[in-house]
């Protein structure tokens, strides 16, 4: 949780690539996601007006590695 702006707010700032607001930096870790765990990851942004706060939220599935 933080209280920067909007996740999804017009790319009016020069570090947003698109006007869903994705910069360099969510897009690359999006791809890292997917590189390492396909669909079953999953990384969104999203505000709680509530508490004027934005919200990460990363789902990774559990990996057993054996020895």
């Amino acid at each position: 949780r933080n209280t920067g702006p909007d996740p999804v707010e017009p790319a009016s700032r020069t570090n947003r690539t698109s006007a869903t607001g994705e910069g360099f930096g969510l897009h690359s870790v999006r791809e890292r996601l997917k590189g390492h765990f396909g669909d079953r990851a999953t990384f969104a942004l999203f505000r709680d007006a509530d508490a004027h706060m934005t919200v990460a939220r990363l789902v990774v599935p559990h990996v057993r590695i054996t020895a």
